[in-house]
Parts: structure tokens; sequence; C-alpha cells
């Protein structure tokens, strides 16, 4: 009786593994179609920006950074925003859904340009690790 169990509950772990990689996978497409629609946005709102002072500081301050630090710069951007998009969760959970929306797409706009500015910068340093350099080029394939 335990073996049947055991076998049902892996079974529904299985399951859940399952729809969970198809949620990430679904997320990620999503975000892609989501950057290909917003990037000339972003784009045009970090053309307004004087960046060339603070990108020149970035980048020399890059060059003295490991490819593994580089990465947790990279993840900076996304952590900051977080608080954003939860209000948004929040503002969407009460029916607010023109807030909702606005902060939704106001945090990803912020985030994706913040985003492509960072890894515009430490690009080079981060498809230095084997790994990343895969991934990378994987998801560049498969998004293609």
């Amino acid at each position: 009786m335990l073996r049947a169990t055991t076998g049902g509950l892996w079974l529904g772990m299985r399951r859940i593994i399952r729809w969970f990689w198809i949620a990430v996978a679904l997320v990620f497409l999503f975000e892609a179609w989501l950057w290909d629609h917003l990037e000339p946005i972003a784009s045009a709102i970090v053309a307004q920006l004087p960046l060339d002072p603070v990108k020149r500081r970035i980048a020399n301050w890059v060059e003295r950074l490991s490819p593994t630090v580089s990465l947790v710069v990279l993840a900076v951007p996304i952590g900051l925003l977080l608080p954003f998009k939860l209000a948004a969760l929040w503002l969407l959970a009460r029916s607010y859904w023109a807030g909702a929306v606005s902060a939704f797409v106001s945090a990803k706009i912020v985030g994706l340009g913040c985003a492509a500015f960072v890894f515009d910068v430490m690009g080079d340093k981060l498809l230095q690790l084997k790994w990343f350099y895969a991934l990378y080029n994987r998801l560049i394939i498969w998004r293609a």
C-alpha cells in the first residue's frame, strides 16, 4: 500500500514539475514578445537620457569585476523592480485593472530598458562564463 501511495505521489510531482516548466517557457515567450514590442519605447526613453558619461563609468567599473559578480549586478534591476510588479498584482487582486496594467507595463519598460542597458555594458564579461554563453546561445536559437 505504501508503494502505491509513493508512486502516486511521484506521478503527481512529475505533473507539477512538467506544468512548472511549461509555465516557465510561456513566461519566457511572453517576455520575448513583450521585449519585441516594448524595446522601441524603451530605446526612445533611454535615448532622451544623458547616459554616455554614466555608461562609461559603469563600463570602467565592470572591467574590474569578475564575470560572476557581473551576473549578480545584472540581477539588480530585476530585484529593484519586483516591488512594483507585486504592487501591480495587488492592484489586480483588488480589481483596479487600469492601475495594475499601467504599473506592470511601466515596470516592464523600465526593467527591460535597465536590463538591456546593463547587458550592453556587461555582455562581454558575462559571455566569458561558459554556462552563460551556452544558455544565451540556446535561448537565442530557441527564440528564433
